[in-house]
């Protein structure tokens, strides 16, 4: 592994907590923070439409869980409301105020939609509603949501996800393309083949892509990438803060490009038929021409370190 590196310097200081007592002679002050009661419903509903083409959730707050069983010839659903408040009262009447829409399109193939209805937030009441789904195989998944995790296992067609504030996505052992958007939160995915793009701000992004092009945008996180694109194919990692990590096998052609403003360049390009290699010290940059070139390969964060080789 070839690197150069640049000095860094820093400084790390100890948060310690912070207790204040306020003393008045003859009385005391204590808060106690008002507790909550969470009420729960569970609803449980088999779809047993054949040949269910698509799923498309419009939810709100709550984990999401979706499994493929191949063997599954229906979906399977459940969805837990929740409601948190003040008193079990003021809980029971909000889980009511939660609604679970469920339909089947006249298409062909069919296509489920899903889509939850709660009154918004306050500093009283939150709502929720948790799905664990079972769907059969070779379906489209469209997911979009507020907060809270989201993870798809063992697909065979499009997901798309999207977080409009903050949760983690995992998606595992997929066939397919994947877009993944999330606020704030950690993104996996695992793909056999599909093109990979993934938007978030804060968490670690992992990819690892048997055939496809991949994409990524990470604000503050790491993104590490093992990606084999078809001829042609693109990997395209971005950060401000985090560090990137970039695989590839040895035979595929590209321009490379890798940037960094305060981090250092680690490059290995053992196996690689390299041509017109520059490496630009001052401004922190690495250009080559990887087997003739074709794709493209553009790494580029601020304060991170960028690290590349083939396998």
């Amino acid at each position: 592994m070839r690197s150069f590196g640049f000095p860094r310097g820093g400084a790390s200081f100890p948060l310690a907590g912070l207790s204040v007592a306020l003393l008045a002679a003859g009385c005391s002050i204590e808060f106690n923070p008002d507790r909550t009661t969470t009420v729960s419903r569970r609803l449980n509903q088999t779809i047993p439409q054949p040949d269910i083409g698509s799923l498309d959730i419009d939810a709100l707050n709550g984990d999401i869980t979706i499994t493929v069983d191949p063997a599954e010839g229906v979906m399977r659903l459940t969805a837990i409301r929740r409601a948190t408040s003040r008193s079990q009262a003021l809980a029971e009447s909000a889980v009511d105020q939660i609604e679970v829409g469920i339909r089947v399109a006249e298409s062909q193939p069919p296509h489920v939609f899903i889509d939850v209805d709660a009154p918004p937030d306050d500093e009283f009441t939150s709502y929720e509603v948790e799905f664990e789904i079972v769907i059969p195989a070779g379906m489209l998944i469209d997911v979009n949501g507020e907060r809270g995790d989201v993870t798809i296992d063992g697909n065979d067609g499009q997901v798309s996800v999207r977080l409009r504030e903050r949760g983690n996505i995992t998606v595992r052992d997929q066939t397919g393309d994947v877009i993944a958007r999330s606020g704030a939160g950690s993104v996996s995915v695992t793909t056999q083949t599909g093109d990979v793009e993934v938007v978030t701000t804060t968490g670690r992004v992992s990819v690892a892509t048997g055939e496809g092009s991949v994409e990524v945008e990470n604000t503050s996180g790491d993104v590490g990438i093992t990606a084999s694109p078809v001829p042609g194919g693109a990997v395209i990692a971005a950060s401000v803060s985090g560090g990137i990590s970039v695989q590839v096998p040895t035979g595929f052609a590209a321009e490379l490009f890798m940037s960094t403003i305060a981090g250092n360049l680690a490059f290995d390009f053992a196996g690689f038929d390299t041509e017109d290699v520059n490496v630009d010290f001052e401004r922190r940059r690495v250009t080559a021409t990887l087997n003739g070139g074709g794709g493209q390969i553009e790494l580029q964060t601020q304060f991170g370190d960028v690290d590349f080789e083939g396998f």
